[in-house]
């Protein structure tokens, strides 16, 4: 109800107990909120509009599912990189919807490609084994993660858990510059990404111990290097290259990079990023098992 009073030249006034009184030298609107009839149309209104937002989701999720349904049947087209009859598996199944309930509720490209990646390697393995159990667990994982939490987990696996195909120093920088470059541009810069892939258990962070960058590299290169090179020698040569200087200055910048260390769900999901984004060609059985 709406009450307007016309301006009044005087303000004198008598108010009964229980009144209401107004006063004003000029036009004075009052509202007391809407009547019955205003406040049905006005939730007709918005039960309309929720309606129409329902079916713009609805679109989207139907787009989405033929999207990831298209990517995974490319991806299982080859069978040298995954295995068909996982789907008749009625825990595969179960992963499958998992994973398609992930990309539909962000629609990320990237996530697509992952989570795709790691439902191929999910497929190659018997269900209730150990592996098996932990790939499930990274696909639900992994639409919980941002770009910054997916160069950590590749970044901790390269420096820490991979080593060289070469015993060729030069070949060594080579190829390390090459796995780690495509996340250079995501590296985090505090410990939030760190903490939030804790809270996942992908990681544990020991605050006691740390690894600087000259300490790893003098131990995972010692036979690219053969000539009693010293730590600080090894890591001068290795950056060189523009982006393991940057990777490794970072990693001593940040204590809590070298705090982490991976779990086997960790892993999992570092492996399949780094085979997604630089054709790491290793099984995941290597690290996990």
């Amino acid at each position: 109800m709406r009450i307007w009073a016309q301006g009044m030249t005087r303000q004198d006034q008598s108010v009964e107990e229980g009144g209401e009184a107004y006063q004003a030298g000029r036009d004075l609107t009052v509202n007391h909120g809407m009547n019955a009839d205003e406040m049905a149309a006005l939730m007709v209104a918005m039960a309309k509009q929720l309606s129409a937002f329902t079916d713009e989701a609805n679109a989207k999720l139907n787009q989405r599912f033929d999207e990831f349904r298209d990517e995974v049947l490319k991806q299982f087209s080859n069978e040298t990189t995954s295995r068909k009859e996982a789907f008749n598996d009625p825990d595969f199944q179960f992963t499958v919807k998992s994973a398609q309930e992930a990309y539909a509720r962000k629609g990320d490209g990237d996530l697509k490609v992952e989570l795709v990646r790691l439902l191929a390697e999910r497929s190659k393995q018997h269900s209730g084994s150990r592996v098996a159990n932990i790939l499930n667990e990274a696909i639900k994982v992994a639409g919980s993660l941002t770009k910054q939490e997916m160069a950590v987990l590749a970044i901790i696996f390269v420096m820490i858990h991979v080593g060289t195909p070469t015993q060729n120093s030069i070949q060594t920088r080579a190829f390390h510059e090459s796995i780690l470059a495509p996340f250079l541009s995501d590296m985090p810069n505090d410990r939030n990404s760190f903490e939030y892939l804790e809270s996942l258990r992908c990681i544990t962070i020991n605050a006691i111990v740390t690894r600087t960058s000259e300490t790893i590299l003098s131990e995972k290169f010692k036979n690219q290097f053969q000539n009693g090179e010293s730590g600080a020698v090894i890591k001068s040569f290795m950056e060189t290259s523009p982006v393991l200087k940057a990777v490794y200055g970072a990693w001593d910048a940040n204590q809590v990079f070298q705090q982490s260390y991976l779990t086997s769900l960790g892993k999992a999901l570092a492996h399949s990023t780094l085979v997604s984004k630089t054709g790491l060609n290793a099984p995941v059985e290597i690290w996990i098992s």
